[in-house]
């Protein structure tokens, strides 16, 4: 980045676990960098909390990787608990495969095109992104495979089948 090198290692680890704004791009994930607190990371989005690979150290900088098929997109504050919520603009809309990905800023998600027709969503859109790892909060080790990836085809399928989150 900017004409340094900022990792090196086997390309499957580096992917997996990046490092740099870079290399997350090429895995296609986003990732925010802030300062270790207590509550998790603290990022020009707002706090993100989740599983870490090992003990984060206080005011420390740490980085957090996520897909964008992880990030759900809404016009209001999701209620309940909600953590990982950030309020972003709008940057961008493209076609992604089956999906449209909604760019605010560093942060990407992956919606439908019903969803992006029903949030009416354009450049400029006030939102809310919210980031989906809080099942595992507390964990050390996650593995992005095993324990998220298989279950986004159901809630893709659920999606399309307009059946509410909470099924």
């Amino acid at each position: 980045e900017n004409g340094r090198i900022t990792e090196a290692g086997p390309t499957r680890e580096v992917l997996n676990r990046p490092r740099s704004r870079f290399a997350a791009g090429l895995a296609g994930l986003n990732l925010l960098t802030g300062s270790v607190t207590a509550e998790g990371i603290s990022t020009p989005y707002g706090e993100v909390s989740g599983a870490s690979e090992g003990p984060l150290v206080h005011g420390e900088t740490a980085t957090a990787a996520f897909p964008p098929s992880a990030v759900s997109v809404f016009l209001a504050p999701p209620h309940g608990s909600p953590r990982n919520t950030f309020e972003a603009t709008i940057t961008d809309l493209e076609p992604h495969g089956g999906h449209i990905r909604v760019r605010a800023g560093e942060l990407s998600a992956d919606i439908t095109p019903a969803a992006m027709a029903d949030l009416a969503l354009e450049p400029g859109t006030r939102a809310y992104c919210r980031e989906l790892l809080d099942p595992f909060k507390g964990r050390d080790v996650v593995d992005a495979a095993i324990d998220y990836a298989q279950h986004i085809p159901v809630r893709v399928i659920a999606d399309l089948l307009g059946l509410p989150a909470s099924d």
